[in-house]
């Protein structure tokens, strides 16, 4: 067996024992990514809109809090709810994704499974080996998940606060022109 740097050789030989599994062809990859290309828009899509009603929503508490403070109050911890929520989502998505390839390798007992297909060929992972990394994922994935929450929380309560700030500070500028307050009948 020939011996590469610590990073290319397996420092548990257990983990090799089982074999390789062969890549697909080149014609199969292109046709799984364009498969990808009409959700990879969809994506795009998605978060081209969520920027675009975020911006429309600030705007609109914005101009809320000029005759409704309380109304601005509530649409405000809406939308800080759903950025919270948001994240939340996206943390128990991967969460629980990781969590069941884990347990699908546990099951066959071999990582990867025996009807994967992969991208370049690929040594097959068994035993204690195979424990080890997937007990690992099972146990770390919640932590994972409430890390990101945790992350995720923060982010929108930064975002929020340096709004209300730039807001604070647009209010108290004395440069800045006076607005007159139109009461439509």
């Amino acid at each position: 067996m020939k011996q590469g740097s610590i990073w290319t050789r397996d420092l548990a030989p257990s983990c090799s024992r089982l074999g390789y599994v062969e890549p697909i062809h080149a014609a199969e990859r292109r046709r799984r990514l364009l498969r990808l290309a009409p959700w990879l828009a969809l994506s795009l899509l998605l978060l081209w809109g969520w920027d675009a009603w975020l911006r429309s929503e600030r705007a609109a508490i914005d101009a809320l809090a000029q005759t409704d403070h309380a109304e601005a109050l509530r649409r405000a911890a809406v939308l800080i709810g759903v950025g919270v929520g948001s994240a939340v989502a996206f943390a128990a998505a991967t969460c629980i994704g990781a969590m069941l390839v884990a347990l699908r390798a546990l099951r066959a007992g071999r990582w990867p499974p025996a009807d994967a297909r992969v991208w370049r060929r690929t040594r097959v992972i068994g035993g204690a080996c195979l424990r080890v990394r997937f007990g690992l994922v099972l146990l770390l994935a919640p932590a994972a998940a409430a890390f990101l929450v945790h992350t995720g929380a923060q982010l929108v309560g930064w975002a929020w606060n340096t709004y209300a700030d730039a807001r604070a500070d647009a209010a108290s500028d004395p440069r800045a022109p006076a607005t007159t307050q139109r009461n439509d009948p």
